[in-house]
């Protein structure tokens, strides 16, 4: 269990970098902050469970971008298409408030996703290659 967010300014977040490196901490409110914290200036949010993916938005378009390979490995998981991928750094926060609304706000990252970074930290490179050419074969036998 994680401790509880006493943070006014700030919000519990998950971050994964393009390189593969993962990081759970506070992270600012607003957009100004998610900028900052991706270095962009354009971001694009991908709806998870009850979290959203922030990205830069024009990742893709920047020189020699890099496939953020565990976050499109989640974003998969939940519906974004096999033909697409995730460029850059990302960082995900919460969308329901402490009583379960969705209100279109961004709130401290849930439980679960905690567990996920606790996955995602013990996976090498060459399973996370194995599970991305998974995915791709299965999407392409549906």
């Amino acid at each position: 269990m994680i401790a509880p967010n006493m943070s006014e300014d700030a919000l519990l977040a998950f971050g994964i970098s393009a390189n593969g490196n993962l990081f759970w901490g506070l992270s600012p409110k607003g957009l100004q902050g998610i900028y900052n914290t991706l270095g962009c200036t354009a971001i694009e949010g991908i709806r998870l469970q009850d979290a959203i993916m922030y990205i830069d938005e024009e990742g893709k378009f920047k020189d020699k971008p890099k496939m953020n390979k565990l976050a499109t490995l989640l974003a998969w998981l939940n519906g974004l298409s096999t033909d697409d991928w995730i460029a850059g750094d990302v960082i995900i926060f919460g969308t329901l408030s402490p009583t379960g609304e969705a209100d279109g706000e961004d709130y401290d990252c849930p439980q679960y996703m905690f567990e996920i970074f606790q996955k995602f930290m013990n996976l090498k490179e060459h399973q996370i290659d194995s599970m991305i050419s998974g995915f791709k074969w299965a999407a392409k036998r549906a």
